[in-house]
């Protein structure tokens, strides 16, 4: 999942006949279709690292690249957040532009450049390079390589968000990857290494008229699985469209009916500077696919304050942490983002 520009230069949505709507069983070609999907409205490459210096140090890395086409151009907002977790300093960047020779995704495989930031992919097999900055003294050279497959969340790679059909995505993830590379703290280089989650979604729509914003949470466990689960809430409080995949070791996937788990919202902070409610400190209980008995599973934030609050996006708080089960052992790292606390994000995306 990901998030929108607020400005009013694309707050308002072109005609939906101009661009494509996901549909069933669709036929993926990759890496073409790590690339850019412009018959589509709206895509976006998101990567969440969770980085350990050699010194023992530990960082948190969320890259997003977000592409929306807006009468016939296409605009990049671009979020660069990293979390020193020793000194609980939370450093993001934000940037909209709007294509140009400098600022572009291409279609022939994933290539995207906005300014000096930079996310590439470098041969057929998922090796990709991020080199970007997150706030004026923080510098980032990373490379990521796949441990595992791809995955097509829902039906093949089609995800419905709501009863309208034209509210769908197709949802492409490498679950695990590895990282290598260095950080660059103002005269300090750091030498990095860890493991990350990217998802690609390619929409038109996002969300429906009534929905306001999401919770999405990942958890990437020690012993090679992954979990993934979202609950997308509406105005008026009805029951929330929700999912939950599990990732076994070889990548295959289960899939849990919305009624086979419960998402707990937990311990809240308020953001001093917006006044957001986040619950960010969520329990999920579900059978655990690994031992089939009913498991409680809580998200930790390394960092309270991971919001982003961006001169020119939508704000949200999208924060590292650990995963700890019923007798208290960190048992996976995870990643959570929290959207629609501070402000209807419906209007934005519909």
């Amino acid at each position: 999942m990901a998030h929108f520009y607020q400005g009013n230069t694309l707050a308002e949505e072109p005609n939906s006949s101009q661009f494509s709507v996901p549909k069933p069983h669709p036929k993926f070609q990759f890496p073409k279709d790590d690339g850019s999907h412009p018959d589509f409205r709206i895509e976006w490459w998101y990567i969440s690292s969770h980085l350990f210096g050699t010194s023992g140090r530990r960082f948190s890395l969320q890259a997003t690249f977000f592409r929306l086409a807006h009468e016939k151009e296409n605009y990049f907002l671009s979020h660069m957040a990293l979390g020193d977790i020793k000194n609980k300093s939370f450093h993001y960047d934000e940037r909209l532009s709007p294509e140009s020779r400098s600022v572009y995704s291409r279609s022939e495989r994933l290539d995207l450049q906005v300014r000096d930031w930079t996310l590439t992919e470098t041969d057929d097999f998922g090796t990709m390079h991020l080199n970007a900055s997150a706030g004026r003294d923080h510098r980032l050279s990373l490379a990521f390589h796949p441990s595992k497959s791809r995955v097509l969340f829902g039906e093949e790679g089609l995800t419905q968000k709501d009863t309208d059909p034209s509210v769908s995505s197709y949802y492409i993830t490498w679950p695990r990857l590895t990282v290598e590379g260095t950080l660059q703290q103002s005269e300090t280089k750091v030498s990095v290494t860890g493991e990350a989650w990217m998802d690609h979604e390619i929409a038109s729509r996002q969300l429906g008229d009534r929905q306001i914003g999401w919770d999405w949470l990942q958890m990437q466990f020690f012993d090679s699985w992954e979990m993934t689960a979202y609950r997308i809430r509406y105005e008026d409080n009805r029951r929330p469209v929700c999912a939950m995949t599990w990732i076994d070791p070889h990548g295959k996937l289960f899939h849990v009916s919305p009624d086979k788990f419960q998402w707990n919202p937990g311990h809240s902070w308020i953001s001093p500077e917006t006044n957001a409610n986040y619950p960010i400190s969520p329990s999920l209980e579900t059978d655990d696919p690994r031992t089939g008995q009913l498991t409680r599973f809580e998200f930790h934030p390394l960092i309270e304050k991971q919001e982003l609050c961006g001169a020119r996006g939508v704000i949200y708080w999208e924060g590292a942490g650990n995963v700890v089960n019923e007798q208290r052992q960190i048992i996976a790292h995870s990643f959570l983002e929290l959207t629609g606390y501070a402000g209807r994000l419906s209007e934005i995306v519909r």
